[in-house]
């Protein structure tokens, strides 16, 4: 069958959609509109003629169309359960949206929250909300709640602000004491357990200072980055300087600054020494060709007439490097970026026992076989050990 575009799709969509609601919606007219997502212009649809309906955007049907390569029937069958299961708490939303206006500032308080937003990818968002600028993120101001087993969410406005009598500087200093007020810092042992992999090779390399930030309050961990007094305690901890990588909405990497340019200078001087090696032939070539005649190599197993103990040590280390890249990752890994040094005495060791490079191949794909349930990283900010951004 032809693969549909857009356009088509968005035509099928349009005149197909009701049918999938329950009898009762069937002959709905849909109202369609023009939404500006993270600085994308969206076509969404939703029901006419009701007090509150959902939105889904057809761009978003299309792309899940094109990924899963789904018949469109299954897609929208789908995305009916799921409008219908919101319509079903519209009632719900509305009753709970009229109370809000009836209730005191305390009540109100406890249920603010502040999320953290890319502002370059917001621009259409924050002419609409209230927000507050940090570096190139901006801080929004949510009213949150549960619906069912859902929990949503309502970005605060300057006209909702007025309804319920609450100011811009009222409402971010309620959700500050609701989202960041409390924070940890703890070891991240996934990044420690390979570090002390490399240790076993080369004991004089450092352990750094790498730890995971995040709030104990509410739903975003990385608003954690709004609090001074944590950071500057975080900048106590590590004795000075230390970069944050935002990892997820969920969570931080701090790293050590110190021990990230002494890495970056290592990374450099290996990266010098690999330019100066000069080989007549590929090497993945080379240990192709090797591998072929004798049927495959399995780790420093001898099959046929050639092992990995044949090999140059260059030949070796491609060799070593085409495994770990056919190491297999959790799903929910699949974002992120991961670099695997090995030393030369590491090498050599693996490369004259047969046990040991067995063992390190396991305990990468052991590693990397377990699920991550954060993800994303989203740039990299330093700090000074003042509790300041500096950029």
């Amino acid at each position: 069958m032809k693969e549909m575009t857009l356009e088509e799709v968005k035509i099928y969509v349009l005149e197909h959609f009701c049918e999938y609601l329950p009898e009762c919606y069937q002959k709905s007219t849909l109202r369609v509109e023009s939404v500006v997502k993270n600085n994308q212009r969206l076509t969404g649809i939703s029901l006419a003629g009701v007090k509150i309906s959902p939105t889904i955007y057809l761009e978003n049907i299309y792309e899940e169309y094109l990924e899963h390569k789904s018949s469109l029937c299954q897609i929208l069958r789908k995305k009916a359960n799921l409008f219908y299961e919101r319509m079903k708490n519209g009632e719900e939303i509305m009753t709970l949206l009229k109370k809000v206006k009836t209730m005191s500032k305390e009540e109100i308080g406890k249920h603010l929250f502040l999320a953290l937003v890319q502002t370059k990818n917001n621009h259409a968002l924050l002419e609409h909300r209230i927000h507050r600028k940090f570096l190139d993120l901006s801080v929004l101001c949510n009213y949150e709640f549960s619906v069912g087993k859902e929990l949503l969410s309502i970005g605060l406005s300057k006209m909702l602000l007025d309804q319920i009598q609450l100011s811009e500087e009222e409402a971010f200093n309620l959700a500050y004491k609701n989202s960041c007020a409390r924070g940890i810092l703890r070891q991240d042992a996934t990044f420690y357990s390979l570090v002390k992999l490399e240790m076993r090779l080369n004991p004089e390399l450092e352990m750094p200072d790498v730890h995971l930030a995040y709030s104990l309050d509410g739903e975003y961990g990385a608003n954690i980055m709004l609090n001074k007094q944590f950071l500057k305690m975080a900048s106590d901890r590590f004795g000075g300087d230390y970069y944050v990588i935002p990892a997820s909405i969920y969570e931080l990497n701090t790293i050590n600054v110190n021990y990230m340019t002494r890495a970056y200078n290592q990374y450099q001087q290996k990266n010098a020494a690999k330019d100066q090696e000069k080989e007549d032939t590929r090497f993945a070539d080379s240990v192709r060709e090797k591998s072929e005649a004798s049927g495959s190599i399995v780790g420093n197993s001898k099959i046929g007439s050639v092992s990995a103990k044949d090999m140059t040590m260059v030949e070796y280390k491609q060799y070593i490097y085409n495994k770990i890249s056919q190491i297999p990752m959790h799903p929910t890994r699949a974002g992120e970026s991961i670099s695997v040094t090995i030393s030369e005495a590491g090498f050599e060791a693996m490369k004259n026992d047969p046990e040991y490079e067995a063992w390190v191949l396991n305990d990468l794909q052991v590693g990397w076989s377990q699920p991550d349930k954060w993800s994303g990283i989203c740039g990299s900010i330093q700090l000074r050990d003042n509790g300041r951004w500096c950029g």
